[in-house]
């Protein structure tokens, strides 16, 4: 999605690429200004799980999930090749061996495969150089 707003005269936005995917329709908006509508968000660039064909799938609803254990606790999900994942997540989140194994099967859903997955107990999970704290990252190189 690319955003454009010329609303602050002082700093407009043209063309802010965002990074998130959604799906729009051309069906006009009740507000009779001619703008596109947006069905659905689809998700967000950085959360997007690497697949062997080059396609891509997003893992938003595993986040979904974890989010819904615990909006307490920090976690990442780091890919680290197509069929290989590691989770981290703090002390505070008790993940359980049943949330663990959930985790792992949503994540074989979008991968369209059986992934392995091994989960990383920290005290701590580093900001990333930019200081954002991304829960999903791709730490690979494709072939």
């Amino acid at each position: 999605m690319l955003l454009t707003s010329l609303q602050n005269p002082g700093m407009p936005i043209i063309r802010y690429r965002v990074g998130d995917f959604v799906t729009r329709t051309l069906l006009p908006c009740s507000c009779e200004r001619g703008l596109s509508r947006f069905l659905r968000f689809d998700g967000r660039e950085s959360a997007r799980i690497y697949l062997p064909n080059g396609r891509t799938a997003w893992a938003g609803k595993v986040a979904d999930f974890v989010e819904g254990i615990t909006m307490t606790a920090h976690y990442r999900i780091r890919q680290i090749g197509y069929t290989q994942f590691v989770f981290e997540c703090t002390k505070k989140m008790n993940l359980t061996t049943e949330q663990a194994t959930k985790i792992r099967e949503m994540l074989s859903e979008c991968a369209g495969q059986n992934v392995q997955m091994v989960v990383k107990v920290v005290d701590f999970i580093e900001p990333l150089p930019s200081g954002k704290r991304n829960w999903f990252l791709k730490e690979f190189v494709e072939n």
